[in-house]
């Protein structure tokens, strides 16, 4: 009797704690043009979305998100529109998890950082990004990362159009366990895509960036088509620094579409002694007007970087004046 007493006393306790235990809102909170999508954000809890309705945000001062868990959309895909204002239209904040962008148009955001979204020097995860247009701005659409010593984790960033941004279109910078998929990105001033390992901090210790996949991108007009990236160094200068490494590890990039390049569709490096990039697979892309369809490459001003294992297999290269330059460990080639 004392043990079914027990038994009872203990599930009573927890279907009490059940009960009483916090519930997400999941409240939807719209803001039309001339609202105030900050507030918005602010006034956010886990489980919310923030749905900006149809019509034009004018010069819209950044938006600084740090309410994890909520999203923030159109209520019509691209037809919520955040044109022009100064640096980002969204900056993440660190620690920030589990935030949606979706359908939103963002473009003609000016300045140094003038772009889309932007979460640098800080830790992030489970972020998506998704069906957006990122149009015309001065810097990045997308631009994730740090110089070092913050890494990002399980970004999907997924059917979005990025044209016409002046330095890259989608950068995902020490972001590990992270996809780019089904992105069209054209007119990119640098790079279309640019996935990196990157430490700049001397004494820092090692930056390790595992499982990045970019995968069926159609990817138009830039110096390099996808940038693939491990460096340690000097962050301006680009010399050796002391004290730091940097690991780009088990990177994939397959069945991507990439055209007009003006110097690689794919390019595949290391620079500097302390940096190294390997495990990767470069398979299936269809490449055309580039000087070099795909290049694997050791550089660096104080001793070349170390590229090893890279498979390129089964890409096609069209009006390519070199279809692989290799100068990789161990390069598995087949055309």
């Amino acid at each position: 009797m004392k043990k079914l007493i027990a038994i009872a006393v203990t599930l009573a306790l927890l279907l009490t704690m059940v009960i009483s235990a916090p519930v997400a809102a999941n409240t939807d909170i719209h803001v039309s043009p001339g609202g105030d999508i900050q507030a918005a954000v602010n006034g956010a809890t886990w489980g919310d979305t923030i749905i900006l309705n149809d019509g034009t945000f004018s010069n819209y001062t950044t938006v600084t998100v740090g309410t994890s868990g909520i999203t923030i959309k159109a209520a019509n895909p691209g037809l919520a529109i955040l044109d022009g204002g100064g640096g980002p239209a969204f900056r993440l904040t660190d620690g920030l998890k589990d935030v949606t962008f979706e359908g939103l148009v963002i473009k003609n955001r000016s300045g140094s950082r003038g772009g889309g979204i932007e979460a640098w020097d800080m830790t992030t995860s489970n972020i998506k990004v998704l069906n957006n247009q990122f149009l015309d701005n001065d810097y990045n659409g997308i631009l994730v990362g740090s110089e070092g010593g913050f890494v990002h984790s399980n970004w999907m960033v997924n059917g979005n159009t990025v044209d016409g941004n002046g330095f890259a279109g989608i950068e995902l910078t020490n972001a590990q366990n992270s996809k780019i998929m089904n992105n069209t990105v054209v007119n990119s001033g640098f790079a279309g895509i640019v996935v990196q390992a990157r430490n700049t901090v001397a004494d820092s210790g090692s930056v390790a960036i595992n499982a990045v996949k970019v995968l069926r991108n159609t990817v138009d007009n830039a110096i390099y088509g996808i940038y693939i990236f491990s460096f340690t160094g000097h962050p301006t200068n680009f010399t050796p620094i002391t004290g730091a490494s940097s690991l780009l590890t088990n990177t994939t990039v397959n069945d991507n579409t990439i055209t007009d390049s003006g110097n690689a569709g794919v390019i595949f490096w290391a620079y500097n002694s302390e940096a190294m990039a390997e495990n990767a697979t470069i398979n299936d892309n269809a490449i055309s007007n580039a000087t070099y369809g795909v290049r694997v490459l050791e550089a660096g001003g104080g001793g070349a970087g170390t590229v090893k294992k890279v498979k390129v297999m089964n890409n096609s290269y069209t009006n390519c004046t070199t279809d692989v330059q290799d100068t990789g460990t161990g390069t598995k080639i087949r055309p």
